[in-house]
């Protein structure tokens, strides 16, 4: 979309500091990783450290389900190193199960991502699909219920956000207003939510993968030309979300996205190791 849509708390800028770029994927514990970028007859129990040997941040899908333990969540910091960031989605308990302001659950769901401590990234709340602009006061009041210390996203699905003009711009201003930013989902069927407005110098992309297919990797080219031009824009820091049907076919897109950063001025954010089976590190 057009500049216009960029949100007007972010200006451009002359400023050529690149932001910080989290690359990750979905899940960990996956065999699929096997022989890629974990070794060889490697444990489970060590998949996140070696996991976070090759990503610097994971998407953590087990908190839509209820919320993390203390316990679990310092086993699992202890594993991955001080720059590593994760990235829990809110309970479904904010989000999909309740017509009522969820206030409960938001304190519960915070107070248990606190313990991450400087790992904790970016927290985002997706809304289900039927979830539209006539539920906006519902939204509003939700997000005025956020602790205002936590960096937050939201992702809206429902098309209405997006096709019509004074929607979206109602949601700009509710970013800057509560400071979330607006999820921007990059998937070959939904050219609607890739809207690139950006109401907060943080931003959140969830790219879906098809497979492998040709146009997977021209979109990953067309982001790799877009991040130079987010510093301009004055987002500081752009968590990038890889995912396919296969999770272990993520480790080619995050190949194909290093390789293609110092083409477009970018230094390359991982770093890669010429070792056998091993592609990432």
């Amino acid at each position: 979309m057009e500049d216009a849509l960029f949100g007007s708390q972010l200006k451009s800028t002359s400023d050529a500091e690149l932001p910080t770029l989290y690359l990750g994927a979905p899940v960990w514990a996956h065999k699929s990783f096997v022989g890629k970028i974990y070794p060889p007859k490697s444990k489970p129990d060590d998949y996140l450290s070696l996991y976070a040997k090759s990503f610097n941040c994971i998407e953590l899908n087990s908190t839509f389900y209820g919320v993390l333990g203390a316990e679990r969540v310092a086993k699992w910091c202890d594993k991955v190193g001080p720059e590593f960031r994760f990235c829990p989605k809110a309970t479904r308990a904010i989000t999909h199960e309740s017509q009522q302001l969820p206030r409960q659950a938001i304190l519960d769901f915070f107070n248990s991502v606190r313990e991450f401590g400087d790992n904790l990234g970016t927290c985002f709340l997706q809304f289900p699909p039927e979830f539209g602009p006539r539920q906006w006061q519902h939204l509003q009041s939700l997000l005025k219920l956020l602790p205002k210390e936590f960096q937050v996203a939201i992702e809206l699905r429902h098309p209405g956000w997006f096709d019509r003009k004074k929607a979206l711009q109602w949601l700009l201003k509710l970013g800057e207003q509560f400071r979330v930013s607006i999820l921007i989902t990059d998937t070959a069927g939904r050219r609607d939510v890739l809207h690139h407005s950006f109401p907060q110098p943080h931003a959140f992309v969830r790219f879906s993968g098809d497979g492998l297919v040709a146009s997977d990797f021209e979109r990953l080219d067309q982001w790799t030309t877009r991040l130079a031009e987010l510093s301009r824009r004055g987002v500081k820091e752009l968590y990038f979300i890889l995912h396919q049907e296969q999770e272990g076919r993520c480790v080619e897109l995050a190949e194909h996205l290093i390789a293609r950063l110092p083409e477009a001025g970018l230094p390359p954010i991982l770093r890669v190791q010429e070792q056998e089976q091993l592609k990432l590190w």
